[in-house]
């Protein structure tokens, strides 16, 4: 879907949800982003993806990313009709040429109703322990973890558990 093609993106959510991500739509820094579904749904109409390294490599003033945030409208669920699941979302992108897509998440990716496969879980940890720990380090972990009951000393994996001498904290007040 081309982001310039959306005029406009609603998004229904329960009211927890909507607490929670549906009140940023510029965030003024990273947590902010995280917790901005508008940015997030901007971030991966623009640049295709929105995992944490997305964030940030995303600038927050990043105006196609926050033109596409601007459209997301939120509205809640009435409080006697929630919709069903763990995270649950209808998503409706309204299209400049009067066409619709609908998507509907009954449950959230990684929720107990919906887990990540083990394909999934270290995907997502090599992408945020490669940068701080090195590639072979987050391999090492990786393979202690999916191995842990061969392991005789935890001690080991705490041990892998350092960043890198080069590496560069994330600052976070000025992201």
């Amino acid at each position: 879907m081309n982001a310039s093609s959306v005029r406009r993106i609603r998004v229904l959510q329960n009211s927890r949800e909507v607490d929670v991500v549906g009140r940023i739509v510029e965030p003024k820094d990273l947590t902010g982003a995280q917790f901005s579904a508008a940015f997030g749904i901007g971030l991966r109409l623009v640049k295709g993806g929105n995992g944490f390294g997305d964030y940030l490599a995303a600038p927050l003033d990043d105006e196609q990313i926050l033109d596409v945030a601007r459209k997301v409208v939120y509205e809640r669920t009435p409080a006697d009709s929630p919709l069903p699941g763990q995270g649950p979302a209808r998503v409706t992108f309204e299209m400049h040429d009067g066409s619709e897509i609908l998507a509907t998440v009954n449950h959230a990716r990684g929720s107990i109703a919906r887990p990540m496969d083990e394909a999934e879980v270290v995907r997502k940890f090599r992408g945020l322990a490669d940068g701080p720990l090195g590639e072979e380090a987050a391999a090492r972990v990786q393979d202690m973890v999916l191995n842990v009951e061969q392991v005789p000393d935890v001690n080991l994996l705490a041990s892998l558990l350092q960043a890198r001498k080069d590496h560069e904290p994330l600052d976070i007040e000025n992201n």
